[in-house]
């Protein structure tokens, strides 16, 4: 029986992780996947989408109409994001004061975003239905994002005004607009949203309903923002005025639904280890070969 040495292991682990990484850059990983298939009525918070390759990885709803939000909260009867029970989720009538008010949630995916890492896509069906939403968003920021959530936590972002009007930003807030997609103005009902983020060139783009937006790319660095670090998380939120009188018959202040994340995972520690493992026994290797 041959025995295998300390050094032929850890060749053995690191052409292993070697393939592991190879077949991770093949190719795009769909990291999130969800139709939104859940009971109607059911909150959003706390459950997992319906396709992910981030176990444990939950949605987390933020903010409430009473205090515009800012920090995770615990759903309740009155500000919960919920499941339509048609393939999509549900931001809440609520009657309250103030001008405004703010509601949103987010999800972790920890994609690789360095040069090595894979084209970055996040894409999401969003409809405000005109029925009282100031505007709605959709947008990747970082991981875990608790100081804030929805824009303000990152970029790029797409924000979908009630009329229908599509614009579309590089960072945080409304301080680096790209482009106004004027095709959309005034179209209300349902926009299918992507942006991609392409970390070797550091640029984003949008495209809504299928159609690249003329002028719709962002190259990050130089005159231009700073290349973010990376995107951990992908977002949605919902901007209404209480002042607003929604339609008649509306149920909600608009829906979401098939978020779509793919990119390349960021890899786990064990499979780093696994990878300065296999490096460690290559050198063994050739100092053995060599000797």
């Amino acid at each position: 029986m041959r025995r295998i040495t300390t050094s032929s292991a850890l060749l053995l682990a690191g052409m292993s992780a070697l393939a592991m990484g190879a077949a991770q850059n093949a190719g795009a990983t769909t990291l999130i996947n969800d139709q939104f298939s859940g009971t109607s009525g059911t909150n959003l918070s706390g459950n997992q989408p319906d396709t992910t390759n981030l176990a444990g990885n939950t949605w987390v709803q933020y903010g409430t109409p009473s205090n515009n939000g800012g920090s995770p909260v615990t759903p309740n009867s009155t500000d919960a994001i919920t499941y339509g029970g048609s393939n999509s989720a549900a931001f809440p009538l609520y009657s309250g004061s103030g001008a405004y008010a703010e509601i949103g949630a987010a999800i972790n995916f920890n994609a690789d975003t360095s040069p090595t890492g894979g084209l970055l896509t996040v894409s999401g069906t969003l409809d405000a239905l005109n029925n009282g939403s100031e505007w709605m968003a959709l947008g990747m920021g970082p991981s875990n994002p608790t100081n804030n959530y929805g824009p303000w936590t990152g970029g790029p972002w797409v924000l979908v005004k009630h009329t229908g009007e599509v614009q579309f930003f590089a960072t945080g807030g409304t301080g680096h607009l790209v482009v106004d997609d004027t095709t959309a103005e005034n179209t209300t009902g349902t926009h299918s949203i992507q942006i991609s983020y392409n970390p070797t060139t550091t640029t984003a783009s949008l495209s809504v309903d299928g159609t690249a937006v003329t002028g719709g790319t962002y190259t990050y660095g130089g005159t231009n923002a700073a290349a973010p670090a990376s995107f951990g998380s992908v977002f949605i939120d919902n901007r209404y005025k209480f002042a607003y009188s929604p339609v008649a018959g509306a149920s909600n202040y608009g829906t979401f639904g098939n978020v779509v994340v793919t990119g390349t995972p960021t890899p786990e520690p064990m499979t780093l280890a696994i990878f300065a493992a296999g490096a460690m026994g290559l050198s063994l290797l050739r100092r053995k070969r060599a000797s």
